[in-house]
């Protein structure tokens, strides 16, 4: 009977983790998921309505491709943001 009990719970457990997968593919941490992430450097999250068009305008005047160095990689936890820990490279 503790066998039942424990498959009861796994599966519990499995449809709870998946509930809130499913809860995360909703939001704006979607294409970070395993499989999903695309290299991006992201400039702006939440921005105000009235500044969209100032920044695209901005954005549409840079020249492409841009060059520049990785100098740093780590890893943040976010909302809030809190740097964990990185290395430079």
């Amino acid at each position: 009977m503790p066998y039942a009990v424990h498959v009861f719970f796994d599966t519990k457990t499995e449809t709870a983790i998946k509930s809130v997968w499913k809860k995360l593919a909703e939001t704006e941490i979607a294409p970070y998921f395993p499989g999903q992430w695309m290299p991006h450097c992201t400039l702006a999250l939440e921005l105000e309505p009235r500044l969209i068009t100032p920044v695209l305008d901005l954005g549409l005047q840079i020249s492409l491709p841009l060059n520049g160095e990785i100098t740093e990689m780590g890893v943040i936890e976010f909302r809030p943001v809190k740097h964990l820990f990185g290395f430079r490279l």
